[in-house]
């Protein structure tokens, strides 16, 4: 019996990598990341709002982009922000958020906030972290 559920688990198991491999982009892209607990001091999450002029409806916390200029809006978390400044949420009215970004192919990139002030609508959106993508097959990149 317990052989059988071993079995029925490697089998399920087997399911669920083929399904992540199909879903990763079999043409060149790069990544952003966004909302990460992971992040080093001073800098605060950030949720992706727009792409492109586009509007981002779903928090999500990886986004897959063509290589190539990018504009991008990210609205701050700042509820873990200290010191002067107000915790919260920064109205989308008074986001400062907009930022550019060259995406290489098979790169990904973490975006966060960071102060340049004192008040809760000083803060631009950053880069703070980029590495190569770990399952990146370079060889689409030739296509």
């Amino acid at each position: 019996m317990g052989m059988r559920i071993f079995l029925l688990f490697l089998i399920l198991l087997g399911g669920a990598c083929a399904e992540v491999r199909q879903a990763i982009p079999d043409r060149p892209h790069g990544v952003i990341v966004v909302g990460q607990s992971e992040i080093p001091d001073f800098i605060y999450p950030v949720f992706l709002v727009e792409v492109d002029g586009t509007t981002v409806r779903d928090r999500r916390s990886s986004w897959t982009l063509d290589p190539g200029d990018h504009e991008i809006v990210v609205a701050a978390d700042l509820t873990q922000a200290t010191g002067s400044v107000r915790g919260g949420f920064t109205p989308r009215d008074e986001q400062p958020g907009r930022m550019k970004i060259f995406v290489e192919a098979g790169m990904k990139y973490w975006v966060g906030a960071r102060f340049t002030g004192g008040r809760r609508d000083e803060w631009e959106a950053v880069i703070y972290r980029e590495a190569p993508l770990e399952y990146y097959n370079h060889s689409i990149d030739r296509m």
